[in-house]
Parts: structure tokens; sequence; C-alpha cells
């Protein structure tokens, strides 16, 4: 077991993902928190409030969330939703992170920032260049990277 309290996201596996579910906002709790055990409720709730996340707020849209991860959080989130059949689908949106696109709240993309600011620096960044070549980078080391050549 991860003790999420402490963990971090491995910075060159970063992924922004989009969580689509088939059931309303209003109908979360009941449809899938509520079948969660409890150690599952502990962990998204450490996963949810450490890492950046936006979720539906209307009752009457469809549900979905929004969050940054790793590989290791994404297969543990995965694996929550298909032991509990929740029907799902996953979208990659790291390239509208990147291009700050509107479709992203400023709130979630400034959330990503500052995680980063605490993840990253400049030392990093410059050893996955020589690890893999600039063009490899992820789209969060790119970002951050060019946030750092403006101070």
């Amino acid at each position: 077991m991860i003790d999420y309290s402490k963990y971090e996201l491995n910075h060159k596996e970063l992924m922004l993902v989009k969580f689509d579910f088939n059931f309303k906002t209003k109908n979360a709790i009941e449809v899938v928190f509520n079948e969660l055990s409890d150690q599952e409720k502990i962990d998204i709730f450490y996963i949810t409030s450490k890492f950046p996340t936006i979720s539906s707020e209307k009752d009457d849209e469809l549900y979905w969330d929004i969050i940054l991860v790793d590989t290791e959080i994404l297969f543990y989130l995965e694996n929550i939703l298909v032991k509990h059949n929740v029907e799902y689908v996953i979208s990659f949106i790291c390239e509208q992170y990147y291009k700050k696109s509107k479709k992203l709240t400023e709130y979630l993309i400034t959330q990503i920032d500052e995680y980063l600011e605490k993840i990253l620096d400049i030392d990093k960044v410059l050893d996955r260049i020589n690890e893999v070549g600039l063009d490899k980078l992820n789209k969060f080391e790119l970002s951050y990277l060019k946030r750092q050549s403006k101070i």
C-alpha cells in the first residue's frame, strides 16, 4: 500500500487525464462512493486533495473528474473503477494544459503550475534533457522550463 500523504508524482510520467462517467453529478455519491471500502475512500481523499484536480459541479451534468496523475496513481484509480464496475471513458488532455486551453479552468492550470514548482527544479529538468533529449520532455516539464526561462 502506498502512503499517499507522502507520495509525490513521478514527473517523468505525468499525465493530465479526464474521467467521464455515465451518471449525473448529483448521483455520484450513491453510484460510486457508497460502494468504496474505507481504505479506498481514504486513498481517494489523499489523491484528490494532494494532486491537482477538478470535478464537475452542476448537479444536472454528467459527472467528470480531471486529475494530474502518474502511471501508478492512474493504475490504482482505474483498478478501483473496474473493481466496482463503474463505466468510464478516459481522455489524456496534457495538450490542453500545455496550450493553456480555455477548456481547462485557470484554477486548475494554476494548481498544476504550483504543484510542478514543488516537485521540479531546473536541475531535474536538465538531467532529464541529458537522459532523453529536449524533444522527449513531457508537456509538464516543457511548461516548467518555459516558465523558468522567463524568470
